[in-house]
């Protein structure tokens, strides 16, 4: 006799075959947990575009805190210098002196 067999004629599983169907069927699970499951590939791949994104985003947005915290420093008190006080006032709150005329230039239309 080689081997046992059911009692309708056919051989049961070898130890080798069980051990080929569970690998195939192991191999379908991963399959399909790659490509339809919860973190498939390209949900991996918009998260990396995602994360890239804010990545960059944050690098900005040190570079304008640096510049802020420069802004702070030179406006505490006794820091601040006349001629930046003066550019504030100018750049910002479009102030002038009191000796000053400002002249208001009028826009030339376009000439066709």
């Amino acid at each position: 006799m080689n081997g046992l067999r059911l009692l309708s004629g056919f051989p049961l599983l070898s130890l080798r075959n069980w051990a080929l169907l569970l690998l195939f069927v192991y191999c379908l699970t991963i399959g399909y947990r790659l490509f339809y499951g919860e973190n498939r590939l390209s949900e991996l791949s918009r998260l990396r575009l995602y994360q890239s994104r804010l990545h960059s985003e944050y690098a900005g947005l040190r570079f304008e805190r640096r510049q802020l915290e420069d802004k702070i420093s030179r406006l505490q008190d006794g820091a601040i210098g006349v001629d930046f006080l003066e550019y504030l006032a100018r750049s910002k709150l479009k102030m002038v002196r009191e000796d000053e005329t400002v002249l208001i230039l009028p826009i030339a239309p376009e000439v066709r």
